[in-house]
């Protein structure tokens, strides 16, 4: 039977979906940005200390940077409607020195904190996490071994990945804590495909509240950026190339047999492009510089409409930068949306 908060829930998703259908887009559009959004990406740092070969992380124009305790107040200042924020984009989030006193700092306003991390550097760190109220972490370990593992996480350790897990795990308990849950996930390359059942078996041995098998994302057109004038070295641009296409080599990442690896299909209703509106477009998104930026996927801040060195959250979110975005979105016309496998 479904609780009656369970029930509330399913009701006003399916009311805001109807109501999607419904509004014309200038309507539409004008609802979107008069409530100042629930969720928020608010990345913390573009530092990070492995370096995978699909990830866009090591390229980005933005340079390593760490988010700035300033922005997020403002963020708090002006959204007292906010219900949860994750503190990860790119990067490693672990690597910022401040972002306890972030966690901590929402969850004295009550606001849930989520944020993935690759586990290296999180033995050291796991006193600070559990102090600090974070609600949720999700921990990659993307590989049933450490052979698998070392194809795609360069530099890391899949065995400091697992320790640190079940340290994290073990004190927990001992401090008999609900909080944070627990994820562990693997992302399923086709050679961690092929050993599915030891994948699983991998990640349910370590204990945690749940475990996740992720579809890669292959759109990383480095050639393009460099087009585009990304402002990286050459020679490390090169390298980046060099290892994405070494890594695709060993992969099966165009085969449509494939379980987790198979092309999408870009008419799918799924796909989040494909939505009236995009669940995306409907939670504010903040690079760790203070662009206010469309979603998750602009890595890059190409659909910047804001700053929040200049101004405040909310005359961000409810500018006419934003309504541009959000009708390019409605027009089908915002770039980044070829990018996005995004879906649910």
């Amino acid at each position: 039977m479904l609780s009656l908060d369970r029930l509330a829930r399913t009701g006003k998703e399916l009311a805001r979906k109807t109501l999607y259908r419904l509004l014309p887009d200038r309507l539409l559009n004008r609802f979107i940005r008069s409530r100042l959004p629930r969720v928020l990406n608010l990345e913390a740092t573009t530092a990070c200390n492995l370096e995978c070969p699909l990830c866009p992380t090591h390229i980005i124009d933005r340079r390593t940077r760490y988010l700035d305790a300033e922005y997020l107040e403002n963020i708090l200042e002006d959204c007292g409607s906010l219900k949860a924020i994750s503190f990860h984009i790119e990067g490693e989030p672990l690597l910022h020195p401040k972002l306890f006193d972030f966690v901590n700092r929402c969850a004295e306003k009550g606001i849930d904190t989520h944020f993935g991390t690759n586990g290296f550097v999180l033995e050291q760190k796991i006193d600070d996490l559990l102090d600090s109220g974070l609600t949720s972490v999700s921990i990659a370990i993307d590989g049933a071994d450490e052979g698998d593992y070392q194809r795609y996480r360069k530099r890391g350790s899949f065995e400091k990945a697992v320790s640190s897990t079940k340290k994290l795990l073990q004190e927990r308990a001992r401090r008999r804590l609900s909080r944070p849950t627990v994820q562990v996930q693997t992302i399923m390359f086709s050679y961690n495909e092929d050993r599915e059942e030891d994948v699983v078996e991998m990640l349910k041995g370590l204990g945690a509240d749940s475990i996740a098998l992720k579809r890669p994302s292959y759109y990383h057109d480095y050639e393009e950026w460099k087009l585009e004038g990304a402002d990286v070295g050459v020679a490390k641009l090169e390298r980046t190339i060099r290892s994405a296409e070494q890594f695709l080599e060993q992969v099966d990442w165009e085969n449509d047999e494939r379980k987790y690896v198979r092309p999408l299909d870009e008419s799918a209703q799924t796909l989040y492009r494909n939505h009236r509106m995009c669940p995306q477009m409907e939670k504010g998104t903040v690079l760790c510089d203070g662009r206010v930026v469309a979603c998750c996927m602009d890595v890059q801040g190409e659909t910047t409409f804001g700053n929040l060195a200049e101004e405040s959250f909310a005359e961000i979110w409810r500018g006419e930068g934003h309504k541009k975005v959000l009708d390019e979105f409605l027009n089908r016309t915002l770039s980044i949306c070829q990018k996005c496998n995004l879906r649910g």
